[in-house]
């Protein structure tokens, strides 16, 4: 009973949810202060970051050093792209297409985990390694799929419930 009660005085401290309220303050205050261009860093900051709780989750939990991380994050990111803009013969909407490809990067992400997680030590790390590169030089050069280095055109602007995120500031708030 003791420890139970000790653990939900921890979760509940006034002074972690006071750090937290000044650090949401902080964040809202500074975005009204910041340029376009440095609002655009600080979501490139917060993409990636995304990215990098995956590796710290690999590696702190599992004990695995992995960098596919960011090869699924260009899956996911094709994956929306052409669901959104219609080149594969039809169109879903954002938030749709967003669900159908995270659900279908994490079946790829299984698929290659099941592959590169029987290699032990640095073999799972450089075959990781491998697959980035053979994706990053698939995602730069196949044009039919992924647009080549022109990318994809006419990628619809996310909108959610009618509202529309259509400015840096306004990606830094869904991204924090």
């Amino acid at each position: 009973m003791g420890k139970t009660r000790m653990n939900l005085e921890k979760r509940f401290d006034p002074k972690v949810w006071v750090m937290f309220g000044a650090l949401i303050l902080f964040s809202l205050i500074v975005t009204f202060r910041m340029n376009n261009y440095t609002v655009l860093v600080v979501n490139m900051a917060l993409i990636n970051m995304i990215t990098a709780y995956g590796l710290s989750i690999m590696l702190g939990m599992c004990g695995q050093l992995v960098f596919s991380g960011v090869a699924f994050m260009g899956i996911g990111a094709y994956l929306t792209a052409n669901l959104c803009s219609g080149r594969l013969g039809f169109t879903l909407p954002g938030t749709v297409s967003i669900v159908v490809s995270v659900f279908l990067t994490a079946l790829i992400a299984l698929a290659t985990g099941a592959l590169f997680l029987r290699l032990k030590n640095s073999f799972c790390t450089f075959a990781t390694l491998g697959f980035v590169q053979v994706l990053y030089t698939l995602f730069l050069n196949y044009e039919p799929a992924f647009g080549g280095p022109k990318g994809i055109p006419e990628i619809r602007t996310l909108s959610v419930g009618g509202f529309i995120f259509d400015s840096y500031k306004k990606w830094y708030f869904l991204l924090l």
